[in-house]
């Protein structure tokens, strides 16, 4: 097997379920009322992957500097930098509306 093609699948899959993560609460906004679904998305599966982007990150420079991986893959870090960016809005803007609908704000 190739040993690029487990960080390019992991990579794949976390873009993609961050796309839809970001998407969902794009749609879902403004969030007035708390319910399950958004809060295991918005909170629970936007957390988990963040931590899986920072995760990989520390995988992916490890691997690196091993030269288990060829230099080119530092270029992802900036893709994780801006899956990052967006995530952390999720459980943020989850919060910040239910306080400013609930009046805690």
């Amino acid at each position: 097997m190739n040993r690029n093609a487990g960080p390019a699948l992991i990579v794949a899959i976390l873009s993609a379920l961050s796309f839809w993560i970001v998407r969902e609460g794009a749609q879902s906004e403004p969030y007035v009322d708390w319910t399950a679904y958004d809060a295991f998305t918005q909170i629970g599966v936007a957390g988990a992957l963040i931590a899986g982007w920072i995760l990989f990150a520390i995988g992916l420079v490890a691997r690196i500097r091993r030269r288990q991986l060829a230099a080119p893959w530092a270029a992802i870090l900036a893709w994780i930098l801006v899956a990052l960016f967006y995530l952390q809005a999720s459980p943020r803007g989850f919060w910040s509306d239910l306080a400013r609908f609930r009046g805690l704000e």
